[in-house]
């Protein structure tokens, strides 16, 4: 059953209420993203309450609501089936538990600002909601007498606020009456919490301990008790009518009570019709059930032993339909062509199955409680089902949406390429393959795109790589009225060319050394040349300047990497295009001198000048500490 409660949450189902007696408890969000903000909300404020333990709940929580078999959407297994043993209900129930100790400390202690008996019954409908839906059959057998602790917790929050907030006796009196009966229900979903049994992972089992709810509880009845004595004090010789609920349902079973001091007899009138009460020590007792909805003046006419006639107060009760949801998925996914269902269930306040007839966008379906609606698209888009339940002389209507989001077929695309690292001017061969054959392909390089017609599901093209460099290689499909776009694997290739300068300096070297080594020694004017040593010296300034261009193209490729993860963007973006996102930042000046010495070193292929080192590393330095710090973004 449904609980009552004043404790918005925010729903990821469709169900529209109603509204009879308070506001009714929706869903937790279901949806595996979680990016409604109304449903972080609710789960921000669960979460702030008792820290870690709560923390638990959450996620516990998490699990219960994103586990079920709901055809064509992301919840697929059902929860009986994944159970391996019954650690997460003992940590779930653990923690309600707690938190309903809390609440009964709150009522003893008369915190009337306590929103703790609210929250519970919103945990308790999700997972009621929940379990209902998606027949999640074991947790059943621990949530029954959470759902009476909860009712009851509620009676005697609820209770107390008559008691300390109205100046009428008779709602005092009928304040009191609530929180005995909310003491009762706990007492009796206490015996039986205690009694349940948990299976552990490794094979034992545990019981919930209720020392500390049945502590709160005792401390809960002594206020009751003084609640009493005050009352009868006030009492004194009034003939007083009160009642345990000011707004049934219809078929709710509703009690009478009243103060009859010297009283022979007691008549009830309730509308057009008369009971009597049952006398016992200046007491009177009756029981009633109301047949249809509407507002009933109440009062009670007694006899005193001296034959006198005395009429009561009058009591107005407003008495309406049992409200009824509809509770459906809020968001199906599906594939054109795919007939998939739609499962649902038509429950009232109490969480039991309605028979009747629903309207699914206009067409009448009967229903015994639960229905499938079958679909299947032929179109891609986003549609919408609207169910609606007209009610009847018992049940208010209801009304619920489905959004259903039909996709196109999924397309595999893949390539690969012959070499992964070409001199300039080289071509290089893609070969790709896709799922359909006869359509379209777009291979790129970078952003730069061109066309090819797959056929039997391959394609293939030759790129000519003109520009030196890192690239990117890849392939798109643009998708069609059938199929969706896609995007293969990134493939990444280097370009290089010879460093034409520096080839010639060193051949013009050995040339020159030549030269000298030639020359009639009475030329070379004294001078000794090493031929070998020559060649070793030229060696040695090559390798350190390839290992200080090596060195200037990874620092920048880490930076580049960096910042294009930072702002969530591909690796087709060339550096002028990440430099110019920044103009206007911090880090702008420092990114550019970076930019422009990489460049020259690795593009224009320059040998940087010890100067221009220092400047490489000294601006670099200040863009990463810029990072750190944010003043980058």
């Amino acid at each position: 059953m449904l609980i009552k409660s004043e404790f918005p949450l925010t729903t990821e189902y469709s169900s529209i209420i109603v509204p009879i007696r308070a506001i009714e408890i929706p869903e937790i969000s279901s949806s595996l993203t979680l990016t409604h903000s109304n449903n972080w909300q609710c789960f921000k404020r669960l979460l702030s309450y008792s820290g870690v333990e709560m923390r638990k709940l959450l996620a516990l929580l998490l699990l219960t609501v994103l586990i079920g078999p709901v055809v064509a959407e992301v919840r697929q297994v059902p929860l009986s089936e994944v159970r391996e043993n019954d650690e997460g209900y003992y940590l779930f129930f653990s923690t309600l538990l707690k938190l309903s100790g809390e609440a009964l400390e709150d009522v003893a202690e008369e915190n009337l600002n306590s929103t703790l008996p609210q929250r519970i019954q919103g945990i308790i409908n999700a997972t009621l909601v929940e379990s209902q839906l998606y027949g999640s059959s074991r947790i059943e057998d621990f949530l029954p007498p959470f759902i009476t602790l909860g009712e009851g917790i509620m009676e005697i929050s609820d209770g107390q606020r008559m008691i300390l907030n109205s100046t009428s006796l008779p709602e005092k009196l009928s304040g009191l009456s609530m929180m005995s009966k909310g003491v009762e229900k706990c007492e009796i979903s206490i015996s039986e919490i205690s009694g349940l049994k948990f299976k552990m992972s490794n094979g034992t089992f545990k019981y919930l301990d209720v020392s500390k709810v049945k502590d709160e509880l005792d401390k809960v009845k002594d206020l009751v008790r003084t609640y009493s004595f005050i009352l009868q004090r006030r009492e004194g010789k009034e003939f007083v009518l009160y009642t345990s609920d000011l707004n049934p349902f219809v078929l709710e079973n509703v009690s009478f009570y009243g103060f009859a001091p010297n009283f022979s007899r007691v008549t009830i009138f309730i509308g057009n019709e008369s009971l009597e009460a049952e006398l016992r020590n200046d007491r009177f007792y009756a029981n009633y059930t109301f047949l249809k909805p509407g507002l009933y003046r109440v009062y009670a006419l007694g006899v005193k032993e001296n034959k006198s006639l005395v009429t009561s107060n009058s009591l107005t009760l407003n008495v309406t339909r049992i409200s009824t949801r509809i509770v459906v998925p809020r968001l199906v996914t599906a594939r054109i062509f795919e007939n998939f269902t739609v499962n649902g269930s038509l429950v009232d306040y109490y969480g039991r199955y309605v028979s009747g007839s629903i309207f699914v966008n206009g067409k009448e379906l009967r229903v015994n409680g639960t229905f499938s609606i079958r679909f299947s698209f032929s179109k891609y888009g986003n549609y919408s089902i609207t169910i609606f339940y007209p009610g009847s002389e018992v049940y208010s209507p209801s009304k619920a949406e489905v959004k259903l989001t039909i996709l196109r077929l999924p397309v595999n695309l893949s390539i690969s390429v012959d070499k992964d690292k070409v001199r300039k001017g080289e071509s290089i061969r893609v070969e790709g393959n896709i799922s359909l054959g006869g359509v379209p392909v777009k291979v790129c390089v970078d952003e730069e795109c061109f066309s090819t017609l797959s056929r039997e599901g391959k394609f293939n093209a030759t790129v000519k790589m003109n520009e030196t460099g890192s690239h990117e290689i890849y392939a798109v499909f643009e998708g069609s009225e059938l199929y969706e776009p896609a995007k293969s694997n990134v493939v990444e290739v280097e370009v290089y060319s010879y460093p034409i300068l520096e080839v010639s300096l060193v051949l013009a070297s050995l040339f020159l050394g030549y030269l000298l080594l030639n020359l009639p020694k009475r030329r070379r004017r004294g001078i000794i040349v090493d031929y070998e040593e020559i060649k070793a010296l030229l060696k040695e300034e090559k390798k350190e300047e390839i290992e200080r261009r090596k060195g200037i193209r990874d620092y920048y490729r880490n930076l580049y990497f960096r910042l294009i993860k930072t702002l969530n963007l591909s690796r087709s973006t060339t550096p002028r295009e990440l430099l110019s996102l920044f103009k206007g930042k911090e880090i702008y000046e420092g990114l550019r001198e970076v930019t422009l010495i990489h460049e020259r070193s690795v593009y224009g292929m320059k040998r940087l000048r010890v100067e221009e080192v220092k400047r490489f590393f000294r601006a670099l330095a200040s863009v990463i500490i810029s990072l750190i710090l944010g003043e980058g973004r």
